[in-house]
């Protein structure tokens, strides 16, 4: 699997643990985290939620 999605209250108690935890699943986890936004980084980054998720598809199609 390319991609995981971790639950939203593991990444706000300890995100850097987390992130460890996914990456000891699969290395080639790749992580984004948005400081900037909320619940919906698609509304309140939009640009860049757009960059990422394009990125993600395509390495996904790879």
């Amino acid at each position: 699997m390319l991609g995981r999605i971790l639950s939203e209250r593991a990444i706000r108690r300890n995100a850097p643990t987390a992130i460890a935890h996914a990456r000891a699943l699969n290395p080639r986890v790749r992580v984004s985290l948005y400081d900037n936004s909320g619940h919906a980084p698609f509304l309140e980054e939009p640009q860049r939620f757009n960059r990422d998720l394009a990125g993600f598809v395509s390495a996904a199609n790879r």
